[in-house]
């Protein structure tokens, strides 16, 4: 088995367990590894605010009651940690 693989866009050789895996592919394995790929998405978020924007706002109105339950939760860890300041 392959213990390296050349990463295609920063064309670095790294460890297998340095990109995603996917579906299919080469050792099931993307081209990029795990670094250029969050950099590319990090990037393409930033260049695209309103598609970013309304897909969290579309995922939040889809997911009403995990949002609801977060934001409980997040309610007692702030309730607890101001009542230990104190």
């Amino acid at each position: 088995m392959i213990a390296h693989r050349t990463c295609s866009r920063c064309k670095a050789t790294k460890e297998l367990n340095e990109f995603f895996l996917v579906s299919r592919g080469l050792n099931r394995r993307r081209a990029a590894c795990s670094a250029c790929e969050v950099a590319a998405r990090k990037a393409n978020r930033k260049a695209n605010p309103e598609r970013e924007r309304t897909y969290i706002n579309d995922w939040r109105r889809f997911n009403r009651e995990k949002v609801k339950a977060y934001n409980a939760a997040y309610y007692q860890r702030k309730k607890a940690r101001l009542a230990q300041s104190k």
